[in-house]
């Protein structure tokens, strides 16, 4: 299925069970390049999803990971988010992990997200070190605007590249 881009171009639109699977590549991992930075334009058409991770209230957009070799993700929460993620309704996200998970380091930004509104968003993983900056760093851009950059040091987050796919529409296919 395709769809209008904001500029009027066509491009993919992913729903339940869909997603855009790009080969395990070294370009394609942080650890290996130093830098890495990813953009795209989400539309969200819904922002309750019943087909979320388990009953953690977000979907994957996209990532690149699997089971002991997860690397990074961007995620976005339900409106109607379960439990103790209640103050994460309408965030987006994006983590880095060390291989076995866990924990991740991620930046946010937290809005009001309107239905069939497009949102540009750009991640950037830093992983040169710098004495401000142990592990690096990662942030995200909304719209243009740098809403957050958060040390690698959160979680003391040591990326390694894996051999997982790069998934666009899903990370692990769970959601």
């Amino acid at each position: 299925r395709t769809g209008r881009m904001p500029n009027g171009d066509s491009g993919p639109l992913f729903g339940v069970g869909s997603y855009l699977e790009v080969s395990d590549a070294a370009d394609l991992s942080p650890s290996t390049t130093g830098k890495f930075t990813f953009e795209c334009w989400l539309r969200p058409d819904v922002l309750d999803f019943r087909d979320g991770e388990s009953d953690s209230g977000y979907v994957y957009w996209m990532g690149k990971g699997e089971p002991t070799q997860f690397e990074y993700a961007g995620r976005m929460y339900s409106t109607t988010s379960p439990g103790e993620v209640n103050d994460r309704r309408n965030r987006i996200s994006a983590y880095g992990w060390v291989p076995s998970g866990g924990l991740g380091t991620g930046a946010y930004f937290q809005d009001l997200i309107t239905a069939g509104q497009w949102i540009h968003v750009v991640v950037i993983f830093n992983l040169e070190t710098r004495e401000d900056w142990p592990l690096g760093s990662v942030e995200i851009w909304r719209d243009g605007v740098r809403r957050q950059k958060v040390s690698m040091t959160e979680y003391d987050t040591v990326m390694v590249a894996g051999t997982a796919p790069l998934r666009i529409g899903t990370r692990n296919m769970g959601s």
